[in-house]
């Protein structure tokens, strides 16, 4: 992945007053305070040594007196979004028919007339990069023809209906007139097509961009399907990498956007026939009992498909447990999730455990998390975890265990997780991706100056040396030369969030702004007719040239249905610079 090391730093964030900043490790504690339109402090959030953040709430009465104050103690939750594998060759290194297609991924085929199509699997060199493993995956719509497209499809991927889900992949292109495309393509429970969605990719630099695609799944969906595809000029090439689920708000979903946690979650596949679910085949029992076991079983009704996993203590020794562990499976670092597990027990005097391991890159430990279940009335009941995985964690294993009784027994039956913590605020947070001849990202194409400055601008452009975190741009503003009195705005597309919801925004903003200029961000909540119902603003100046992170806090009106972020810079005759990266914000409810 093509990322700088991150210079983070913290600063006081307030409306009216912004104080100099210093480096987050240079001081103990920092603060961000949040005020209403009438200058009132609506809010206080002090961040301490051991990550704690400390919140004060104000509200007031009709007359502006102070009517509560309220205080609160939580962990603070960091920005790093969380994504997870759309299916077991999610970054294409398997082919284990060795036919040069990509395993889950081998629907391949060519629309048009043009000779030498191809779609194969390429093995990464030091001037042919991948993002992540040894291969990539590699389409080109031939030659002869322009407007013939090649294109690829994975196999189905299972989904909940009535959810929100955002797909996340990586796509290199260097494309003068052709397109490349994602798409999604939902089915129901009889493999029907009852829905698709699509976005297109245009110019890409040649370089690894970042796309996304958020939909929402039908009541009746069950599957998804993702197909790319690449043509418009001839010899078009997309290389394709990194294919994930992403966290994504969720605003419009009635039902949490759930992922098998494997492409075996349901124990419905033994292609070994050694009685043990694929990919989770490792299991042992510690102790000296008799008869201990870990098997798939159906004869009993389970929770989906028709196999369980059954795990058995032995006889002869209560001390005695019976484990079983997952395969390793990629998540990101510092990222939230919830892990949610069909348990079937009894277990009046033993327990049933459920351990979620973390491993870094080089397969050591970096943290283990364990649950313990009594009492379960042998009745299935979904058990669940939340955890943020630690900042070097790059995998995680699932183990299970029983015991502590003789005789004990658990079956495991539809391992999944759910994406959580920060989300990236729409599908170009990071401002990759540009379908537009004027230079503005897409979904922020909204840009204007006030005031009468000379040469303004809000243009994407590539990322320098000093650049951010995510990806190869940044969104940049100039409010232009000659007065004090202009700004150049610049505001993203309407973004779906529910409604008498806090949210906390984060943006990396960089610049100087130490001559009486300023920095500012925004959030204006719109209705269902999209009619501006309130807004928020925060300010920030002497900045030094440096990326900071910024923060703000908003609650949403009852009949708040979307919000826009607005950006502005301005206030110096010399020229006022504002760079802006990685867009993210966490729905505090969750």
């Amino acid at each position: 992945m093509l990322k700088k090391l991150k210079s983070i730093y913290r600063i006081l964030f307030i409306s009216t007053i912004c104080l100099l900043v210093f480096p987050y490790q240079a001081f103990a504690q920092y603060v961000t305070n949040t005020y209403d339109i009438n200058g009132r402090m609506t809010s206080s959030t002090k961040i301490e040594n051991d990550n704690t953040s400390v919140r004060t709430f104000y509200s007031y009465d009709p007359n502006g007196n102070l009517k509560s104050k309220k205080t609160t103690t939580e962990p603070w939750r960091n920005f790093n979004v969380s994504t997870f594998p759309v299916n077991d060759n999610f970054s294409f290194e398997k082919d284990v028919n060795q036919n040069n297609l990509p395993d889950f991924w081998e629907t391949a085929w060519r629309i048009g007339s043009s000779t030498s199509p191809s779609a194969t699997i390429i093995k990464a060199t030091s001037t042919d990069s991948s993002v992540d493993g040894s291969s990539l995956y590699r389409l080109n719509n031939g030659k002869g023809e322009a407007s013939s497209y090649q294109y690829v499809l994975s196999d189905p991927i299972a989904v909940g209906g009535k959810a929100t889900y955002r797909i996340q992949a990586y796509m290199r292109y260097l494309l003068s007139a052709g397109v490349a495309e994602m798409t999604v393509i939902q089915a129901d429970a009889g493999n029907n097509t009852i829905q698709q969605s699509s976005r297109s990719f245009k110019s890409g630099g040649g370089k690894w961009n970042k796309n996304s695609i958020t939909f929402d799944t039908l009541e009746k969906a069950t599957s998804i399907r993702i197909r790319f595809a690449v043509g418009g000029e001839e010899n078009a090439t997309l290389d394709i990498d990194k294919v994930t689920f992403a966290n994504v708000i969720q605003a419009t979903s009635t039902a949490k956007a759930k992922i098998a946690f494997n492409g075996n979650s349901s124990f419905e596949k033994d292609q070994n026939n050694d009685g043990k679910p694929d990919q989770w085949d490792v299991s042992w029992r510690n102790g000296t009992s008799s008869g201990a076991f870990a098997a798939i079983v159906s004869y009993l009704p389970g929770v989906e498909g028709k196999n369980q996993y059954r795990l058995f203590s032995g006889t002869g020794d209560a001390a005695s447990y019976m484990y079983a562990l997952s395969e390793k499976v990629p998540v990101a670092g510092g990222a939230t999730y919830k892990l949610s597990v069909s348990m079937l027990y009894a277990l009046s005097q033993g327990s049933a455990n459920m351990s979620i391991l973390e491993f870094a890159a080089d397969g050591s430990t970096t943290n283990e998390i364990h649950n313990v279940y009594r009492n379960g009335g042998w009745s299935w009941k979904v058990n669940s975890k939340t955890f943020t995985a630690q900042p070097n964690t790059t995998h995680i294993a699932i183990r299970f265990a029983v015991g502590g009784e003789v005789s004990a027994y658990l079956d495991i039956d539809q391992v999944q997780i759910e994406l959580a913590g920060a989300a990236d605020i729409n599908d170009n947070a990071s401002f990759e991706t540009k379908d537009n001849t004027n230079n503005l990202p897409d979904l922020w194409t909204t840009a204007w100056r006030n005031g009468t400055s000379a040469n303004p601008s809000a243009e994407r452009v590539l990322i320098d040396t000093l650049g951010f975190t995510e990806g190869l741009c940044m969104y940049r503003l100039f409010g232009g030369t000659g007065t004090t009195n202009s700004y150049q705005y610049a505001h993203s597309s309407p973004i779906p969030v529910a409604a008498s919801v806090t949210y906390t925004l984060s943006a990396a903003m960089r610049y100087t702004l130490n001559q009486g200029g300023h920095a500012e961000m925004s959030v204006i909540q719109l209705d269902k007719n999209g009619t501006n119902i309130g807004e928020a603003h925060s300010t920030a100046s002497n900045g030094g040239w440096q990326w900071h992170n910024q923060y703000m806090d908003i609650v949403t009106l009852p009949n708040t249905t979307h919000i826009i972020i607005r950006f502005a810079v301005g206030g110096e005759a010399s020229g006022a610079y504002l760079d802006i990266d990685d867009v993210r914000i966490i729905n505090k409810s969750w």
